[in-house]
């Protein structure tokens, strides 16, 4: 099990990521911190080369709209999120949700009134949108809405927790949809989404970057576009092109097209590259063992010489049975090593033992593999919380 993870954390710490310079003075903490509440997704939080006065802080946080607030028994509070969502006459509101269980259908947010939107779920336990017997889209964005923030919420009995419609933007942070949920997210291809310490079933991952969350995908799921850092994916023969993955940890098998970049990745499974990908690039990771599989275009690949598809660049492969082949990878310092090479390799600890010969081999001298930052750390104790299952390997991999 994950034992000592604090232990860990503290030996192999990451610098937490600062997003804005403070100002020294102590109303200047306040507002900021009132600003981080009341606006999350606001542009001065974002850009960390800003260090904005008091009065541009209070200037955002006062540019908020209305709070409203939902609970089954507080007075004056709204029932329910849809009677909330009704009573919405500007954008830049807030929503907050007390804590318990709200069965609902298809909540359809109004046009520019969901502008700027925070949907907040309140205490430790956070309140649970259930989309009942009809399984329904629990909430809609239809277009035109952006910079939308949905925190702290978990949702269950659904065909898709949220659906992000043309031209939206939207932020999940914090956010769970693992209970009888087909799809967590459903979005308009051109729509932004990114998802931040989510833990969500999901059937594909295309063009929505992630932090710190654990996806649990369909088989043969397309991870497209993006970038990944510190999360988990969990799947079967999961479709990876035009992505970089950056200390995440991978529990099952993967096909790459092109363009796939890993960075300190641990893939606790195989991973197939098609014989007329390009640009595909492994550092400092793990991997349990890399073929070159026949092309996806046959017919295009037929007159097409044989090409290097893949670097691999300081990569343990502990499970590997075939030579690489020479004229299709490039292999600069490939390092064997006989199993897997965890703390625990039957999970969910897939962190290196104390002790590993993989540590420091790394081209920044770190370990090999995922470096577990602190963020990913707390990842792993939540949904340990929930099911240690969650964080194995489909059955095939085991």
């Amino acid at each position: 099990m994950l034992r000592a993870l604090a232990e860990h954390a503290a030996v192999h710490e990451h610098p937490r990521e600062v997003w804005i310079a403070l100002p020294a003075e102590e109303e200047g903490k306040n507002r900021l911190a009132a600003l981080r509440e009341a606006s999350p997704n606001s542009p001065i939080l974002a850009n960390r080369q800003l260090n904005p006065t008091v009065e541009t802080m209070q200037k955002a946080v006062d540019a908020r709209g209305p709070v409203l607030r939902v609970s089954s028994s507080a007075k004056g509070a709204h029932p329910s999120v849809e009677k909330a969502v009704a009573a919405l006459e500007a954008p830049r509101s807030t929503i907050e949700i007390e804590g318990g269980v709200y069965s609902h259908g298809n909540i359809a947010i109004p046009n520019r009134i969901g502008e700027g939107l925070i949907l907040r779920g309140l205490g430790e336990r956070p309140p649970r949108l259930d989309g009942g017997v009809k399984r329904d889209t629990i909430l809609v964005f239809d277009k035109d809405d952006k910079d939308v923030w949905i925190e702290n919420l978990e949702f269950s009995n659904t065909k898709a927790a949220v659906d992000i419609g043309i031209n939206c933007s939207a932020t999940l942070r914090n956010c769970v949809a693992l209970v009888n949920v087909a799809s967590a997210l459903s979005k308009h291809a051109v729509a932004k989404v990114a998802l931040v310490g989510c833990i969500f079933r999901l059937e594909k991952l295309a063009d929505t970057p992630t932090r710190h969350s654990l996806l649990l995908l369909a088989d043969k799921a397309e991870v497209s576009g993006g970038e990944h850092t510190a999360s988990i994916l969990v799947g079967n023969e999961l479709a990876f092109s035009r992505t970089t993955l950056t200390d995440c940890l991978i529990l099952g098998s993967c096909v790459f097209e092109s363009d796939v970049k890993l960075n300190h990745v641990t893939v606790v499974g195989p991973v197939s590259v098609y014989e007329d990908a390009r640009n595909v690039a492994i550092t400092d990771s793990i991997l349990g063992a890399l073929a070159v599989i026949e092309p996806k275009n046959r017919q295009k690949a037929k007159d097409q010489k044989k090409e290097i598809v893949a670097t691999l660049t300081n990569v343990c492969l502990y499970a590997q049975t075939r030579p690489l082949p020479k004229d299709q990878v490039k292999a600069e310092e490939v390092i064997p090593h006989r199993g897997a090479p965890f703390e625990d390799a039957g999970g969910p600890d897939y962190r290196l033992p104390k002790n590993s010969p993989l540590r420091e081999k790394g081209t920044d001298k770190s370990e090999l593999g995922s470096r577990f930052p602190e963020e990913m750390l707390e990842l792993l104790r939540s949904a340990v919380k929930r099911s240690s299952a969650l964080l194995r390997p489909p059955a095939r991999h085991r």
